[in-house]
């Protein structure tokens, strides 16, 4: 399995591909940064709907 730190987004990897294996397995591409929450503010609730995937 790829990995990307929590920076990823904010260092340029849009673009890049990665493979999960497990559960959400399959090939998926960075898209850039979506939101930027705060896990001492946000909830669940506060995550952007329309994507396959978050990191």
């Amino acid at each position: 399995m790829s990995t990307l730190n929590s920076c990823a987004g904010e260092s340029g990897a849009d673009g890049t591909l990665i493979t999960l294996t497990g559960v959400h397995s399959g090939l998926y591409r960075v898209d850039g940064i979506v939101a930027m929450l705060n896990s001492s503010r946000n909830t669940f609730g506060d995550l952007p709907g329309g994507h396959d995937l978050l990191y």
